[in-house]
């Protein structure tokens, strides 16, 4: 009987060991993919697909802030009047060739905390394109890995809690380019701000509105990458056409770009024809 009690109990005991590992045990990331069905809208259920260990499955839920997402193949995912948040790492163009898969924010909240990660396939044909003309983005860092990425931003703002790599991180004999272009909108940088891989492969990132603010004083780093060629201004690689200041008070670096004389006289034209045809309608 006594044995029979001592089982009993080392049984209860191993349940409640079960229960309680089973309680405290972290929730795995799961691997979302998107499938466009009848819309490109993030936040629609039935564009996503999740690995079961075996095979892409219905997710029928969207990712969440344990989560790493995957965006590849000709996917076009829209983000739009929302807030969307990953807590893993996004990536697109991971596995094969012939891909332009496209993240779009026009409005609303995307959060990826890890990093996004930009044409991880080594292939010239793979294009990964971030499209921001609206809404916040706010990410940990953003990395174009190998083949061909694109950062395209008109509007809205960016936030990049650590770095800015284009490209960053090489692998052996990636095809690699990696080019931004800001024409509206705040690009916020916190941690370092890099154009040149470790392979001496180089991005560019060219203003022609909007600006670049990047924390500390990197006024000497920016003015080596218009040197050399890899930040400009209108197209143009040289200090008359890329402005650089520091502000001590915010401890911020902000980078904008300044017009062609003749672009501003063009807008100055434009300005008093209007007006000259506002006095006519008048007289």
């Amino acid at each position: 009987m006594h044995t029979a009690k001592v089982r009993n109990l080392l049984i209860s005991l191993c349940a409640v060991t079960i229960v309680v590992g089973l309680s405290v045990s972290p929730t795995r990331a799961d691997d979302f993919s998107f499938n466009a069905g009848a819309n490109q809208d993030w936040t629609d259920a039935a564009n996503w697909l999740v690995w079961d260990g075996m095979a892409n499955v219905a997710a029928n839920s969207v990712p969440t802030n344990s989560d790493n997402v995957i965006v590849e193949g000709t996917d076009h995912v829209i983000v739009s009047g929302t807030a969307s948040a990953i807590g893993g790492n996004l990536v697109m163009d991971r596995f094969s060739a012939e891909q332009n898969a496209i993240v779009e924010v026009t409005g609303g909240t995307l959060s990826v905390a890890g990093t996004f990660h930009m044409a991880d396939a080594d292939f010239p044909s793979t294009v990964a394109t971030l499209k921001i003309s609206g809404g916040e983005v706010n990410l940990g860092f953003l990395r174009a890995t190998q083949g061909v990425a694109k950062l395209e931003m008109t509007g809205g703002r960016l936030k990049i809690a650590n770095n800015f790599e284009f490209p960053g991180l090489a692998w052996t004999g990636v095809t690699r380019q990696a080019s931004a272009s800001l024409e509206g909108g705040i690009m916020e940088v916190e941690g370092g701000f890099s154009l040149k891989g470790d392979d001496g492969k180089t991005g560019h990132f060219n203003i022609t509105g909007g600006t670049l603010s990047l924390k500390g004083d990197k006024t000497a780093a920016v003015q080596g990458l218009v040197t050399d060629g890899l930040l400009s201004g209108y197209g143009v690689s040289d200090l008359q056409h890329v402005n650089i200041s520091f502000n001590i008070a915010q401890d911020r670096t902000f980078v904008t770009a300044v017009p062609e004389p003749t672009s501003v006289g063009m807008v100055i034209v434009g300005m008093l024809a209007a007006l000259g045809q506002r006095r006519n309608r008048r007289q």
